[in-house]
């Protein structure tokens, strides 16, 4: 039986990202107020940018 490479990395990716979610949530419910602002810009040859600007009060 062979041992993947790399798997005890692998889980503790998806826990870090797990915790950052649950950061960013606790900071949404504390936060008095949200602003969100979504720009999107496009250039003549079909490419874009979109940006998000995320301000917690």
């Amino acid at each position: 039986m062979g041992v993947r490479r790399g798997a005890g990395r692998q889980r503790a990716g998806v826990s870090s990202k797990s915790g950052v979610l649950a950061i960013a949530l606790l900071l949404g419910l504390t936060a008095c107020q949200v602003d969100i602002e979504v720009g999107i810009g496009f250039n003549e040859d079909g490419s874009g940018v979109v940006t998000v600007v995320l301000a917690l009060e």
